[in-house]
């Protein structure tokens, strides 16, 4: 799934301790996720956050791969979508203190750029 959202940031702000507190909060995120969903029927996972700038652009990507015992008809591909959707959720929030101010971004600063999921 790829997903591209304008989110208006100043990445002129944004650092390489930045960059990687976004990974670290969308791995945690989707472990407290998927965690919390499945408990102790998780039997193995994996999860892989790559957040990089790039040409003005701000790109965050995840491989999530679980593994776990089923008692319900639970659906393993709803609870990381779900917990992909906690994890970016998290992200823009975070990233928000980095958006330019509505009276900044009018006086012809370069603001636009993107999240790609």
């Amino acid at each position: 799934m790829r997903k591209v959202r304008q989110l208006n940031l100043n990445l002129s702000k944004i650092d390489f301790e930045t960059l990687a507190e976004i990974a670290n909060l969308i791995e945690k995120t989707i472990l407290d996720h998927i965690s919390l969903v499945l408990g102790t029927r998780i039997t193995d996972y994996n999860i892989v956050v790559g957040v990089k700038l790039d040409n003005d652009m701000l790109t965050i990507t995840v491989d999530a791969d679980t593994k776990a015992y089923f008692i319900n008809k639970l659906s393993l591909e709803s609870i990381l979508d779900a917990a992909l959707r906690n994890a970016f959720n998290a992200a823009e929030q975070f990233l928000s203190k980095f958006r330019f101010s509505e009276k900044n971004s009018g006086e012809g600063k370069k603001s636009c750029n993107s999240n790609t999921c």
